[in-house]
């Protein structure tokens, strides 16, 4: 993130127009998730850095134009701060409350009313330069926050990560602040999406901030500074996915079989059966002897039930090798176990079928998942029969 500031500013764009583009993103990211309603109460939780500013900016856009109540819990006074500087607008007397977490007399009481009460709660605390355990007026913040977690439609968003996660690593305090949402002022960081502050950090949501096009393309596609953790970009990946010629069909891009599913787990291969479709998968065959026929499968797939066997619980069993194989004919992969549960006579047939599989002359790749996974676990790998 600093290295796109750098290059945003060497492009004309100042940190401070970042900062006011941030705060009124994240203002409107928070109207929009509360259905545009007015008269809303947030509670902007206010350290000393840039997330603090994000939020006093964002806050006195909600309190303007939405007549949002507006409480904020500092952590140290930020007197002649000219993003605090709208308090004291007279339109807005009666809308705006301070209270400064230096003050033992008052600040929990208060901080933990106004949790209780405020629709949102805006975490601008610590920002992407903070790492390890919370210190302070921080850490009584979100020790209070901790104890009075979110209520039933409460939002809780955090800016850019929420405080006391590593925005490099994701490693997490204890009382790190425990987010509905996270809204990104550009890229994720990648410690909202790894390790424990991917479950800190909610939903993350990516907002424009004004960061110049062209430096986004050279510079967003890495997540930390350290340009050694990269995301996937569409540019980047594009390259990896070969094009369709124009004279294909379904045969073209390959035959997928899925064999899974039993009387007690239907759904399982109907689910890979998405996935390989998803993947790219010309033509995906769903093979069940269970009841996954009768649930709902892809649109796109072919349905092979194999013969009833007769058995209560509609299992996989070796009466069923001759015709998976005449259907492994066709095929260019398989994925095999999805669902089939561990009856004896399924583990069985997932041994005889790997092994006929594994003397195979035509080239077959094999997905082994689930239950067929459970089948050769006891067997040593070397005799694994494929």
């Amino acid at each position: 993130m600093r290295a796109l500031e750098a290059a945003s500013g060497r492009a004309g764009v100042p940190p401070g127009r970042l900062l006011a583009h941030a705060g009124l993103a994240i203002a409107r990211s928070a109207e929009r998730l509360t259905g545009g309603a007015r008269g809303r109460t947030v509670l902007a939780l206010i350290g000393k850095g840039n997330n603090g500013a994000d939020a006093l900016v964002a806050c006195s856009h909600l309190a303007r134009s939405c007549g949002w109540g507006v409480r904020l819990c500092l952590t140290q006074s930020r007197a002649g701060d000219p993003h605090l500087a709208w308090i004291n607008d007279p339109d807005l007397t009666g809308l705006v409350d301070v209270v400064l977490a230096d003050d033992p007399e008052i600040f929990p009481n208060r901080l933990a009313d106004w949790l209780g009460a405020s629709d949102m709660v805006l975490d601008g605390l610590l920002g992407i330069g903070a790492s390890g355990l919370a210190r302070g007026a921080v850490r009584a913040i979100l020790e209070v926050c901790d104890r009075f977690r979110a209520q039933a439609g409460q939002f809780r968003i955090a800016i850019d990560v929420p405080s006391g996660v590593d925005a490099d690593t994701g490693a997490a305090d204890p009382v790190a602040f425990q987010a509905t949402h996270t809204f990104a002022t550009g890229p994720a960081k990648v410690g909202t999406v790894i390790g424990d502050g991917a479950a800190k950090a909610g939903r993350v949501v990516e907002l424009d901030i004004g960061i110049p096009g062209g430096v986004l393309l050279e510079l967003g596609r890495t997540f930390a500074d350290d340009g050694g953790t990269w995301r996937a970009m569409p540019a980047q990946v594009a390259h990896l996915l070969p094009a369709r010629p124009d004279r294909s069909h379904k045969g073209t891009f390959g035959r997928v079989l899925i064999l899974g599913g039993s009387g007690r787990y239907p759904g399982a291969p109907v689910l890979a059966g998405l996935g390989a479709i998803g993947a790219g998968g010309g033509l995906v065959t769903i093979a069940s002897a269970g009841k996954s026929v009768g649930v709902v499968p892809p649109v796109e797939a072919v349905v092979l039930p194999l013969a009833d066997d007769g058995t209560p619980s509609g299992v996989l069993t070796a009466t069923h090798i001759a015709d998976v194989l005449a259907c492994v004919e066709r095929c260019r992969g398989m994925v095999i176990g999805p669902g089939l549960g561990t009856d004896q006579a399924t583990v069985t047939a997932v041994r005889e079928l790997l092994a006929r599989i594994g003397t195979h002359e035509r080239p077959l790749t094999v997905v082994v998942d689930a239950d067929a996974l459970n089948a050769i676990s006891p067997v040593a790998p070397d005799r694994w029969p494929i």
